[in-house]
């Protein structure tokens, strides 16, 4: 769905709010991370951004605390987007404040005094870009990680025993 709204422009809005409408019933964390950073994305560029703060929040309220904290990103990198929403986000960000979690409380009072200052450029260099260089990093991560495990899988060391078994069969079969 994300690939063609990318395509396609005219399908941001109900894939928007198909996602938003998913997400509220999954129990997928790694799936509903990523859904709530494209609605930060994306959610800007639609003709009604105001209508997905319902859903947003509603995650900032209702699940764990690794999912609050996506949410209240989400809130503050709209916030940046979209200057007429940040005096009803920065109200959002408040409630969030006195969260249990470490996390989610400094993130919010974070997002909350960097949108109370109105300083376009540091909005954009604290919000936009610390989230994206965040994103590359995870990025570069997980493709050192995958380029390990495929090192590691094409010399036999798997780390699954494999390379041992092979060599338990063929002394096996010479004895």
């Amino acid at each position: 769905m994300m690939h063609l709204a990318a395509v396609q422009p005219m399908l941001i809005d109900p894939t928007l709010n198909h996602l938003v409408e998913f997400i509220d019933d999954c129990e997928l964390t790694r799936l509903m991370k990523k859904v709530l950073s494209y609605v930060a994305d994306e959610a800007p560029h639609t003709s009604d951004p105001r209508r997905y703060l319902r859903y947003i929040y509603n995650h900032v309220t209702l699940e764990e605390a690794e999912l609050r904290a996506v949410a209240v990103t989400t809130l503050a990198k709209i916030a940046c987007r979209v200057p007429p929403l940040r005096k009803s986000i920065r109200v959002l960000l408040r409630r969030c404040s006195n969260d249990s979690d470490d996390e989610v409380r400094d993130r919010a009072l974070f997002y909350s005094a960097l949108l109370a200052r109105r300083d376009k450029h540091l909005l954009t260099e604290m919000i936009e870009n610390v989230t994206e260089e965040v994103k590359k990093e995870r990025a570069q991560v997980a493709l050192s990680s995958l380029s390990h495990l495929s090192t590691s899988a094409a010399s036999g060391g798997g780390g699954d025993g494999s390379s041992n078994k092979s060599k338990y069969v063929e002394d096996s079969k010479a004895a």
